[in-house]
């Protein structure tokens, strides 16, 4: 039977799912940005009421970002380890492809362009444009909602789970695993000490 680890520590929320056979479980907490503490505490409580231990797993799905500075670095290193010791596949996907992906299976799409928009503070937007059967034809961006063109598109303004998606989500692409080494957090904007850099150089 395959187990498959989900992690997703992008946002406020802290949540790990997996995919037992067919079956799907989920658990998320909302505590703030405390990911680094409960990641592998939730990992363990899921497996456990699911009888099942570490050594079950056979792959891992790991949200990569964008999102939190922090957050995507505890989520990504936690992959990592449990990838390396367990020697077994690793997956890292974009945030907001999931998003798309999940809006897809939820609704009806009548317009030929779908904008994700998750919120990266500041007043601005993570962004990326999908076409109606959830191929990506944009790059990755920041952008002000102001600044997007509404005409002939549907707005998914994105937060909160992403539950089974995120690993229904490595189906629906058909991604090869990557080794954990390769696994990388991604980043639209520059972090801090890249800012911080950039205006001294």
């Amino acid at each position: 039977m395959s187990v498959i680890l989900g992690i997703d520590t992008t946002s406020k929320m802290c949540e790990v799912s997996l995919k037992i056979g067919r079956e799907y479980k989920v658990i998320m907490i909302n505590e703030g940005l405390v990911h680094s503490e409960k990641t592998l505490p939730l990992i363990e409580q899921i497996l456990t009421e699911n009888n099942l231990t570490l050594r079950d797993l056979n792959k891992i799905v790991v949200n990569i970002g964008p999102g939190s500075f922090t957050g995507i670095r505890v989520g990504v290193s936690v992959a990592r380890a449990i990838a390396q010791v367990l020697n077994i596949k690793v997956y890292g996907v974009v945030g907001l492809d999931v998003l798309m992906y999940k809006f897809l299976r939820i609704n009806k799409v009548n317009k030929n362009k779908i904008v994700v928009l998750q919120d990266a503070l500041r007043g601005e937007f993570y962004s990326a444009t999908y076409s109606s059967k959830g191929r990506r034809i944009t790059d990755y961006s920041i952008l002000k909602k102001e600044n997007i063109d509404p005409i002939n598109k549907v707005f998914i303004e994105a937060s909160g789970s992403s539950g089974k998606y995120l690993i229904k989500f490595i189906d629906f692409e058909n991604l090869k695993p990557t080794h954990y080494q390769d696994i990388k957090p991604f980043y639209i904007r520059k972090t801090a000490a890249e800012e911080s850099k950039a205006c001294h150089s």
